[in-house]
């Protein structure tokens, strides 16, 4: 299986060359915000087809779901952090 890429957000401007070569071989590229998950970038081929198939959604591989699994923990975490600091 191909390495998951994960890029910030502000590497789009500088890597979007890249960004694209990786999205065009059909693997997405996730992008993060202040080390979190915020947006996943895919090729207009890939969109149609998983548009055009709505239960593609589901089929994620285990490491995407693994790295989904982590992010979503991750902020879990810091939202519980935050809201025992503020009181």
């Amino acid at each position: 299986m191909d390495e998951i890429v994960i890029r910030p957000v502000s590497d789009v401007d500088d890597f979007l060359e890249e960004i694209e070569e990786i999205t065009d071989s059909g693997r997405p590229v996730y992008l993060t915000k202040d080390g979190y998950s915020a947006l996943v970038v895919i090729s207009p081929d890939k969109y149609a087809e998983l548009t055009a198939h709505p239960q593609n959604y589901l089929r994620l591989s285990k490491d995407d779901i693994a790295l989904l699994a982590s992010a979503l923990r991750n902020s879990e975490n810091d939202i519980a952090i935050q809201l025992k600091e503020e009181q």
